[in-house]
């Protein structure tokens, strides 16, 4: 059905386009609209910091806005005086006397984010582990807390450094605050890292800060992954794969959020008022690249036998194999795995090759028996019932289950 110009919502994102979070969550409100629209969106390219156009100009019916811990933005939202769903609110704004507590909110769900990365480490036998993040960003903050908390629920103490606009500091160690940009505050980094004790485990804040992690280890000579595995947030195929080595990441479904925030401005703009309501964005996994494709361990022969896994676990290659290629017999490999790792040298081996299917089963079409042959498994239906067994779901029914949530 037609609609009439005037009758065209129009919609302001002030969402940065600079970073993968603020795209997805770009492209699930673009998908919404195609769905459900027309509307007419003001957008302007850039980083976090967004502003509003001339209301007497504009004359917007809605907003979908990354917060920014600035009065003078506060009051132009405010002013604004029309449904909107914010982004990332600050503790400030969260307060119940806030007038931002009132508005719409969509968040991820940053503190098991943070639990997420812990897990992960600890199944790959770090006991050291390090938090680097931005200054005062509550999606940050939070992320922080949930990654120590988890790390000190297993046992161990984590250490952190934050970025700023204006300055960084390393409480761990001397408190030490300068008045530097961004990239100088990488120089404070590199000394950082290079009194961390080694291997560590490192989760950084996002991608951005990821990347800064990887350049300082390579500025102090610091070898990634092997003395220190790298993790970031929000699975930015841009920043991830042009860091060498690639970075591994946390994937947020930011363009799920993003259809729901849309969904949730457009029953505003409906109804005409304005909801309380919080979205939260969970994580959904986990993509590992090179960055942390190492475990913390000492043995010698076990980490012989990962490399031979990591390389070539998909070309048919089997335990007497890599035996073989260690020079000791299969039945001492399988009796070290168990002692090491307690974990056999089987269940290494096939995690490898699932892990390696979910990732084609999520980032392309190729036919499951073509994933199966590519994963080295001759017989189809032993690939699915190796598949079923680790991810308790069919390889049709994963493709299945990612697609429908990302929308």
């Amino acid at each position: 059905m037609n609609r009439s110009i005037e009758s065209i919502p129009r919609v302001g994102l002030l969402v940065e386009t600079a970073r993968g979070y603020g795209r997805d969550m770009l492209r699930g409100i673009m998908k919404y609209e195609q769905e459900h629209g027309p509307w007419c969106f003001h957008l302007t390219p850039g980083d976090f910091k967004q502003a509003l156009p001339q209301m007497s100009r504009w004359h917007g019916t809605g907003i979908i806005a990354r917060t920014d811990d600035d009065l003078e933005f506060e009051q132009a939202i405010l002013s604004a005086k029309i449904p909107t769903v914010l982004l990332d609110m600050s503790e400030r704004q969260l307060a119940p006397k806030h007038p931002f507590s009132k508005l719409a909110e969509i968040h991820p769900d940053s503190e098991s984010i943070g639990q997420l990365a812990a897990d992960y480490f600890i199944n790959r036998h770090f006991i050291q582990f390090g938090f680097v993040g931005i200054l005062d960003r509550i999606w940050s903050d939070k992320r922080r807390q949930g990654f120590m908390t988890s790390v000190q629920n297993y046992g161990y103490n984590a250490r952190y450094f934050h970025f700023d606009i204006q300055t960084a500091y390393a409480p761990s160690d001397s408190h030490l605050t300068i008045n530097q940009t961004l990239d100088d505050q990488q120089v404070q980094l590199v000394d950082w890292l290079r009194k961390m004790p080694k291997p560590i485990a490192i989760m950084a804040c996002d991608d951005v800060i990821g990347r800064y992690v990887i350049d300082a280890c390579r500025i102090a000579n610091i070898s990634v992954p092997q003395e220190v595995a790298v993790l970031g947030v929000d699975d930015d195929h841009f920043f991830c794969n042009l860091s060498h080595p690639s970075l591994s990441s946390i994937a947020v479904n930011a363009m799920k959020g993003g259809y729901e925030a849309a969904a949730l401005l457009d029953r505003m703009m409906k109804d005409e008022k304005q909801s309380s309501e919080r979205i939260i964005v969970a994580p959904m996994d986990i993509k590992s690249r090179q960055s942390t494709d190492v475990l913390a361990i000492d043995d010698q022969l076990i980490k012989q036998a990962m490399q031979i896994i990591n390389e070539k676990a998909m070309l048919f290659i089997t335990i007497d194999d890599i035996a073989q290629q260690c020079h000791v017999s299969r039945r001492h490999l399988e009796i070290r795995f168990r002692k090491v790792l307690n974990r056999s040298i089987l269940d290494m081996l096939q995690d490898r090759k699932i892990r390696y299917a979910c990732e084609r089963l999520q980032n392309t079409d190729s036919p499951i028996e073509q994933i199966a042959e590519n994963t080295g498994y001759c017989s189809v239906s032993y690939f699915i019932q190796v598949f079923r067994n680790y991810m308790h779901t069919t390889p049709a029914g994963y493709r299945r289950k990612f697609s429908a949530d990302l929308y």
